[in-house]
């Protein structure tokens, strides 16, 4: 529809990685956090969204009492983000169905804070996104991240680079996929690195501005 020429990628919204890692308590506080939800040396997912069904949130929540029944000691689960309501909402006593697999944390001011004390960053959405500012946060504190094979999430999620692409709707795969990253600490680790070059190189705020300038200029 347009000359490619005078096309420009923009890479999401941006996320400021100085203000970012400002924003995360200091070490006696987490220290403080992991004690106060019960974390010692187990291998720690968290999923921060809207509660939306279109979100992957009953995926995750099926996938997080299947590893659980196996694994209760070696895990944590936590759910964070605000009820909604509407067709694709979630209630609380739904949620509830699943309390003794997953902590539901409800809406949270301290979410950079939980995804540094976490190990994997999960979004397994089915929902029409920009790319999701979470898997970019993620990605920019050294996260591993599985999300799905949709619009704006395999932008930020190199599948077997910086995170794993798992189907929409299927909790099985993300299962395996959490297990995959949970049992390989080097993998986790690697692929961290690989997310926060990723996003220093191409989602970044300061790159993310220069691409809007570029259009900008253009018109």
């Amino acid at each position: 529809l347009i000359n490619l020429e005078k096309s420009f990628y923009v890479a999401g919204s941006g996320v400021s990685v100085e203000k970012l890692e400002k924003s995360i308590m200091d070490v006696t506080k987490l220290d403080e956090l992991k004690e106060s939800l019960k974390i010692d040396d187990h291998c720690v997912i968290i999923l921060v969204s809207r509660i939306l069904k279109s979100k992957g949130i009953v995926e995750y929540l099926e996938s997080s009492k299947e590893i659980q029944r196996k694994n209760s000691k070696k895990f944590k689960f936590f759910l964070v983000g605000p009820l909604d309501v509407g067709n694709d909402s979630i209630d609380k006593p739904f949620l509830n169905k699943y309390e003794d697999y997953c902590t539901y944390l409800g809406y949270r001011k301290d979410v950079s804070s939980l995804m540094k004390i976490s190990d994997i960053v999960v979004l397994p959405s089915y929902y029409k996104e920009g790319v999701p500012r979470v898997l970019i946060e993620g990605a920019a504190l050294g996260k591993p991240l599985i999300s799905t094979n949709v619009n704006g999430c395999r932008d930020i999620v190199k599948d077997n680079e910086n995170g794993l692409i798992i189907p929409t709707r299927d909790s099985k795969k993300l299962t395996h996929a959490i297990l995959l990253l949970a049992n390989d600490l080097q993998k986790r680790i690697e692929m961290g690195k690989i997310g926060k070059k990723l996003v220093s190189e191409s989602f970044s705020l300061k790159k993310v501005c220069k691409g809007w300038m570029s259009v900008y200029k253009q018109i």
